[in-house]
């Protein structure tokens, strides 16, 4: 009875990861529409509905709908918001069941390579509560730097809900752009976008003792600290503070995207 029941659970979550990939795959748009200031503040409190798994009234399916919008439920305590019209909007999955209110953040998916299989292996592996993708490639729209965007509007929305926790946002950059010898030997660098934090340093020290180059923006180093991001920008506008920016070259990407057990330790770092 045991094992039918583990083959039966491995059925159910195989499945769950086919739908919800094929789902990611078609996320992907080829043009971004404008969002309004009105939008804006309509999407902030749908997804601050969503979050706190009100879905079933009739004005927010109406809300849902008016953006173009669809709620998958990918198992029993994941669904995945998409934007059925291609308007560039983000991908986003909320996890209901998670047993951790912490945000993980991909504003640069077709971008800053690998940073978005990152994002999906810790979102599957560790009990983060939500992730949000982009879906237009930056020369589209930078989400990162876009102000009335669904993509921060999901950020505020989680902020609004989850004010104590956490959102972590990878970003990847190349040693090729850096200037000095110091900066091309950092594997990554931490930041809150304006003045270092306990947090930040704790983490940096975490990473370090992996042997991996970490630096702490505006205490060790002064460059790639998201100074101008948007969610750092609208969420600390609106007294959210724990906004996390993670910058990581392309030699640690590679080995997250492959080394369980390299996650496992940098998930410890981030806790």
């Amino acid at each position: 009875m045991k094992v039918i029941l583990i083959t039966f659970l491995f059925i159910i979550f195989a499945n769950a990861s086919t739908q919800l990939k094929k789902l990611y795959i078609q996320s992907q748009a080829t043009v971004y529409v404008a969002f309004s200031s009105a939008e804006f503040k309509q999407a902030v409190y749908l997804f601050e509905n969503l979050f706190l798994g009100k879905i079933d009234t009739k004005s927010q399916v109406k809300l849902l709908e008016s953006f173009g919008l669809r709620v998958v439920n990918i198992d029993e305590n994941s669904i995945a918001i998409t934007n059925e019209v291609k308007r560039g909007w983000g991908f986003y999955i909320i996890r209901n069941g998670a047993s951790k209110h912490n945000l993980l953040s991909i504003p640069h998916r077709f971008f800053d390579l690998g940073t978005a299989n990152i994002g999906y292996k810790f979102m599957r592996e560790y009990p983060y509560k939500a992730i949000a993708f982009n879906t237009v490639h930056r020369k589209i729209c930078d989400v990162a730097h876009t102000k009335y965007t669904l993509f921060n509007a999901f950020h505020l929305a989680f902020a609004s809900v989850y004010q104590d926790d956490f959102i972590y946002q990878w970003h990847g950059f190349s040693k090729l752009n850096r200037k000095t010898e110091a900066e091309k030997k950092v594997k990554s660098i931490i930041s809150t976008t304006t003045l270092p934090s306990k947090k930040t340093v704790n983490i940096s020290e975490c990473m370090n003792t992996l042997n991996y180059a970490t630096r702490v923006f505006g205490k060790d180093i002064f460059v790639l600290g998201g100074t101008t991001n948007a969610q750092a920008i609208i969420l600390k506008e609106n007294g959210y503070h724990n906004f996390i920016h993670l910058e990581l070259n392309k030699s640690f990407r590679d080995d997250l995207r492959s080394d369980k057990s390299l996650r496992n330790k940098i998930q410890r770092c981030l806790q």
